[in-house]
């Protein structure tokens, strides 16, 4: 009688614990599906964008803009990833489409200075600063802009502008200073 007692209270006890853990699971689940609808477009739309600027610095722009597509869908109004398209875009020669996307990091909110770098860049790469160039130099180091994408711009410029020695010297000071940087052979190219 006793150990039938103890059986009875045993399992008892044993179903007691199993509500408790579905309830300690079922009270998690929610609280993970709250957060992920709070908080998973953010998360999933800088994923994205985190994926563009490592593919950026590969230089492989068809696959970064294909992942700023996706973060776009995932969080269409967020300044930076209509920053990092113009900076695609203005990479690959495609100022239409960059001033369209400068346009719209404006809109959603992007900082003015970021946007007035990106245009900066665009002038120094297109050739249309010139010689004053190096002026800008010191305020884009202190942006979030990468260095390798500064450097590009200048030689690019200077590429459009028919300063193919000025050029070759700022190409052979990147290298020293970034060994094994993919920018550079894609630069090296240009100018060659």
């Amino acid at each position: 009688m006793q150990r039938q007692a103890k059986d009875n209270h045993s399992a008892s006890s044993h179903v007691v614990r199993r509500r408790r853990s579905l309830k300690i699971l079922l009270v998690t689940a929610v609280v993970a599906a709250i957060c992920l609808i709070v908080f998973g477009r953010g998360i999933l739309s800088g994923w994205a964008r985190h994926q563009a600027t490592r593919d950026m610095e590969l230089w492989a722009m068809s696959d970064a803009l294909r992942w700023l597509e996706r973060a776009e869908r995932i969080q269409p109004d967020h300044p930076d990833t209509a920053l990092l398209r113009a900076s695609c875009y203005r990479q690959v020669g495609r100022f239409t489409l960059r001033d369209e996307m400068l346009r719209q990091a404006r809109k959603h909110g992007a900082a003015e200075q970021d946007v007035q770098n990106e245009r900066t860049l665009g002038e120094i790469q297109s050739g249309q600063l010139g010689a004053g160039a190096e002026s800008k130099l010191s305020e884009l180091l202190q942006s979030r802009l990468s260095p390798a994408d500064i450097a590009s711009a200048f030689i690019e410029g200077c590429i459009t502008r028919q300063d193919l020695a000025r050029a070759d010297s700022l190409l052979q000071g990147w290298k020293a200073d970034s060994p094994g940087d993919p920018h550079i052979n894609y630069v090296r190219g240009k100018l060659y």
